[in-house]
């Protein structure tokens, strides 16, 4: 038994000293750490962009 497996990936990026403030302040404000913060952006992007995709999909209009 034990702790699941975790898959984890390290990435190198860099950021403007702007962004690292930034980044800082909301993650504290948020009481998480950096990298949840950036995993909650990201996620809040992807779900936005699959639904314009979706809204993309539909047909404009009925036919009659």
């Amino acid at each position: 038994m034990g702790r699941k497996n975790e898959f984890k990936v390290s990435k190198a990026f860099t950021l403007g000293l702007e962004e690292v403030a930034f980044l800082k302040v909301a993650s504290e404000e948020g009481d998480m750490n950096a990298s949840q913060f950036l995993n909650k952006l990201l996620r809040k992007a992807m779900l936005k962009a699959r639904k314009e995709e979706e809204i993309e999909r539909k047909p404009a209009g009925h036919c009659h």
